[in-house]
């Protein structure tokens, strides 16, 4: 076993006293000395991680007074800066490989990969791309796991653990609105991501690492946005349970999954019957392939520490089925069985065996590793246990029956510290075996005299996703079709991003009537039983794709046709994507990949200022196969994007009896005598608006007793198509009741559909006009 530096030659000094006191032989010292040699890895890991810090810092700097300075370039320089930078860094990385020099091409290559990512994301500011983000992680991961594996840095394989993770929540996280998801092939993909980093782990002696993997699998604890299946609590005691009692590498394994098991069991042992259904329902779920697996690893893990004569082991793989088997009773819908309270009954109390049980494997851990914390950690487990019971009992015991509680737990606490004074358990020495099949070496040995051509490919991948990103997105703005089209931006702020404007277009909201149209032809395409109740969101899959036909006005603004599932063949149209998440995606059923422009910095004001006047234009490229590009904002010429001209309704007091808020398009003579009662005032008689030439919008309140004003804001028409915005003003308190009412009338000549939103941007009225 290899010492420290400062312990080795610790070590020296004191076996040079013991040899000069008698104790022990020079030779006896000698062979001291020999059994334990400085770790060799140890020498200059300081100077390593500080170097490497001072080149990030460096790295950092550059980057920023690039950014500094990037609106200033033109497209083609910001590209060559983005390779060239590339090609530098990894090249010092490749030359420092060259040279032997180990620490400094693992800090050239680390600071390129990070380059790597920093460049996926530069070329989709160049392109104002609006992807789907977390893609961008999984490629930045991808790509940097064999410059992890060529060159089995520690610090490398951290990175790779950081990706993988943050790529696995931002994907769920995307989709936390489906609450019942299982997210099979997220986890699966995550799992994939980290393996090359586990064997590593364990192809060497590294229990650093080997902790990061462990802390790791607290991604999938919390990408399940509070609908967590079980298993996932108990898989990492299973994966401890098939490490060896005393190797340090299951340490991180057997804390996490103690955490996670207590959690289970103490709240299955604590629940009754009535609350079961909602813990069930919204918590402990089960899929059965993952389920079967841990179950499986589970049972090998006892095998295998009963075939090595491991008791604690064994024990470790006995808490994590017994785990799993109440957490899967506990997921029942119980409410179909005859034997309800007599089953959960059963639940509790395995559920309270299996706390107590893994209380006591942790004691007996750290009573034969002979280190305190897996003793602690049982004792909290211990504690935990009988705080949970207290609480469940504590009405029915009284102040007597409390002091008694609280004597045996000092009690315990006083035997648990005694226990530890005069452990019986037998010490356990510290083993860390090297996991080096005879496949893997082999294939090991064939790879190692190919690094320096493998490090190149791995460099050419690297360039190569750049390259394609610049093709691929570079097509829609080199010869697709231009159009303008009306948008709506604002403008945050993001660290990572710099400045840059939300663009949100007409196409996006989808009204009722479309919506059940797309339903239809879903159904249509997708013949099978037809769920009454199905809805647009949950019906149709996310990502599927939805095409909106486009026509080009003579001053080049484009106009939208009804959205369609089949790709039309006659006319333009743009490729759209259903789906709504937290990432870059807006307030809409569809994207196009356009709804981010990035700008100069300080620049975004004006470009709201635009909004707010009604004039800017998003210019982008379609191609032939719909995929679109941002090209260029404009402002819009006052005449194609204006105020629509429109005048209040006078002396009209509205007649509706509703309890809810009521907005609507009155079309009829008919329909606004039964909403209105003409009200003359000061002599002036009520003017009936004149249908169908005019048509009447309403927005009114339920009565209320606080002064109330509305008011219709940025009234626009816009090809046909009206918008305007409902704005409501509370004052003070009234000592009488008034129903709040606001009425307009608008032109109806070229009117087709009228859309009223709050002013946060809630829809409060879709209607198309046939005619």
């Amino acid at each position: 076993m290899s010492l420290p530096k400062g312990f080795r030659e610790w070590l020296a000094k004191e076996s040079a006293a013991w040899n000069s006191d008698g104790l022990i032989g020079a030779e006896q010292r000698e062979r001291i000395l020999a059994r334990y040699p400085e770790d060799a890895t140890d020498s200059g890991a300081l100077a390593f991680a500080l170097r490497t810090l001072a080149v990030m810092l460096f790295g950092a700097s550059i980057f920023l007074v690039i950014s500094h300075n990037w609106a200033d370039f033109s497209r083609e320089g910001q590209l060559t800066i983005v390779f060239t930078a590339l090609a530098v860094i990894q090249g010092a990385g490749l030359y420092f490989f060259l040279k032997g020099q180990e620490r400094s091409t693992i800090i050239g290559h680390l600071l390129g990969c990070l380059m790597y990512g920093g460049g996926i994301a530069l070329i989709g500011q160049i392109y104002h791309l609006d992807a789907h983000s977390p893609d961008a992680l999984l490629a930045w991961c991808i790509f940097t796991i064999p410059f992890a594996l060529l060159l089995d840095a520690t610090v490398l394989h951290l990175v790779v653990i950081v990706l993988a993770g943050t790529w696995l929540n931002m994907e769920t996280d995307h989709y936390a609105w489906r609450e019942r998801a299982l997210h099979h092939g997220e986890r699966l993909v995550f799992l994939l991501l980290i393996a090359p980093t586990a064997m590593a782990a364990y192809r060497r002696a590294r229990p650093a690492l080997a902790g990061a993997l462990a802390w790791s699998t607290l991604f999938l604890w919390f990408m399940f946005g509070g609908h967590t299946p079980a298993h996932v609590f108990v898989l990492p005691l299973v994966i401890a349970a098939l490490h060896p009692t005393g190797d340090p590498r299951g340490r991180g394994f057997r804390f996490i999954g103690a955490l996670g098991v207590a959690f289970v069991t103490l709240a299955l042992g604590s629940m009754d019957s009535a609350s079961h259904n909602r813990m069930a329902g919204n918590f402990l779920r089960h899929d059965l392939i993952f389920s079967a697996v841990t179950a499986g690893l589970a049972i090998w893990a006892i095998v295998r520490a009963r075939q090595r004569q491991d008791s604690h082991a064994a024990w470790l793989g006995l808490v994590a089925v017994l785990a799993l088997s109440t957490s899967l009773l506990g997921s029942l819908n119980v409410d179909n069985f005859r034997q309800r309270d007599q089953l959960w009954v059963l639940i509790v109390a395995i559920a309270n065996v299996t706390t107590l049980l893994l209380a006591v494997t942790l004691i007996r851990q750290g009573l034969g590793e002979k280190r305190l914390r897996p003793y602690v950690y049982g004792a909290l487990v211990f504690l935990g246990w009988l705080t949970w019971r207290y609480v469940d009992i504590e009405k029915e015991l009284g102040y007597l029956g409390m002091a008694g509680i609280f004597l045996f737990i000092g009690l315990v606490l006083f035997g648990l510290a005694m226990v530890w004074r005069q452990p019986r358990e037998a010490e356990i020495a510290e083993e860390m075996p090297d996991f080096r099949p005879s496949w893997l070496e082999a294939m090991v040995a064939k790879l190692m005299p190919m690094r320096t051509r493998l490090l190149v490919g791995a460099l050419a991948l690297q360039f190569g996703v750049l390259g394609w990103m610049v093709y691929d997105h570079s097509r829609p703005l080199a010869s697709g079709e231009r159009f303008l089209l009306v948008c709506e931006p604002v403008d945050p702020r993001d660290l990572t991003k710099g400045d840059y404007v939300i663009l949100s277009y007409g196409f996006q909201a989808f009204n009722s009537t479309q919506k059940e149209n797309l339903l239809k032809e879903w159904n249509q395409l997708h013949p099978g039983p037809t769920d009454l109740n199905a809805s647009f969101s949950y019906t149709i899959k996310d990502d599927a794709p939805i095409y909106i036909p486009l026509k080009k006005g003579a001053d080049g603004v484009a106009s939208y046709g009804e959205p369609t599932l089949t790709k039309p063949s006659s006319v333009p149209f743009l490729l759209t994507r259903k789906g709504q998440g937290r990432w870059n995606w807006n307030n809409g059923d569809v994207r196009a990949g356009i709804e981010s422009y990035y700008v100069a910095e300080g620049t975004g004001l004006a470009w709201e200022k635009l909004r707010n006047t009604g004039k800017l234009f998003a210019e982008v490229g379609v191609l032939p196969n719909g995929k679109a590009g941002l090209v260029a904002l404009k402002p819009a010429p006052f005449a194609t994007l204006q105020a629509f001209t429109h005048q209040p309704l006078e002396r009209f007091f509205v007649t509706l009896k509703s309890a809810k808020p009521v907005t609507k398009l009155i079309s009829t003579e008919a329909d606004f005598a039964a909403t209105f009662h003409p009200a003359p005032v000061n002599g002036q008689n009520a003017v009936t608006p004149k249908f169908p030439n005019e048509f009447v919008l309403l927005h009114t309140l339920p009565e209320t007793d606080v002064a109330t004003t509305i008011e219709f804001k940025n009234v626009r028409l816009n090809n046909g198509y009206l918008n305007a915005e409902v704005q409501v003003i509370r004052g003070e308190k009234q000592t009488f009741t008034t129903r709040p009412q606001a009425a307009i009338v608008i032109s109806a000549k070229d009117l087709l559909g009228v859309s009223v939103r709050d002013d946060k941007r809630a829809s409060l009225l879709e209607v198309r006009i046939r005619k």
